[in-house]
């Protein structure tokens, strides 16, 4: 049994670090994590821009989420530069976890996790990173460069927490909430054929012209006119 595992007679906390910005980076990892806390108290290790909150609503095992904050979308945060990463030992630190397991390559995590104290430290063990890790077999160079899941398939075979991954959201009652009221304010029937269409992404190349939606959405009204198309995006004042 890998020691990512707790003894099923003693939960312990274990530190997952996941810094990259995207929240589908987030969704690509979702299944292991869920499956860690399942065995494990975790504190999740995460940048806000993740909306790790929301990922992760009514998560049994996952005891706390410390937000990193540095490198999101060109802004400076408090974990940046060689004083925050001071400060970002200093957080690893106060989360009280021994264990840590870094989902990245990058060798700062790695690094922090050791100045904290982090006695058991697990990751990718790519490039540097290695040198600052002793626990785990590690993957090698050219798994860099792989799509995460596959990475993380990888990796999690090879440390005895491999999980045929399911994507799973539990929906919180807030959300249901409100999708109750905008369904209601705009006179949806609950039973509606409905689609949802994602209008926007983090940087604007990787965006869809606005013109290829209103094509799509014609198109789509003339072949199927009992569906119901709506449109989800970040309003310019909205913390997501």
């Amino acid at each position: 049994m890998s020691d990512l595992i707790s003894p099923q007679s003693s939960r312990e906390k274990l530190l997952v670090i996941q810094p990259l910005v995207g929240i589908g980076d987030m969704i690509w990892h979702k299944p292991w994590i869920d499956y860690l806390c399942t065995q494990n108290d975790v504190i999740l290790a995460t940048k806000p821009t993740v909306q790790a909150p929301v990922l992760f609503a009514d998560t049994d095992g996952l005891v706390d989420i410390l937000p990193i904050d540095r490198s999101q979308r060109g802004t400076r945060g408090r974990h940046d530069g060689w004083r925050g990463f001071w400060q970002l030992v200093a957080d690893f630190k106060s989360t009280g976890a021994r264990r840590a397991l870094i989902l990245h390559h990058s060798p700062r995590y790695a690094i922090a996790a050791f100045f904290a104290g982090m006695t058991s430290r697990w990751g990718y063990g790519i490039g540097r990173q290695r040198l600052w890790l002793n626990k785990g077999q590690f993957l090698e160079k050219s798994a860099r460069k792989m799509h995460p899941i596959a990475k993380m398939r990888i990796y999690a075979a090879r440390n005895a927490f491999a999980i045929d991954p399911v994507w799973r959201l539990n929906i919180s009652p807030a959300a249901n909430k409100a999708a109750d009221e905008f369904m209601s304010a705009h006179t949806i029937n609950a039973a509606s054929d409905m689609l949802i269409l994602g209008i926007g992404a983090m940087d604007e190349d990787r965006c869809w012209p606005l013109e290829k939606f209103a094509e799509f959405i014609t198109s789509l009204a003339k072949k199927r006119p009992q569906l119901t198309c709506c449109l989800m995006g970040r309003h310019q004042n909205s913390p997501w």
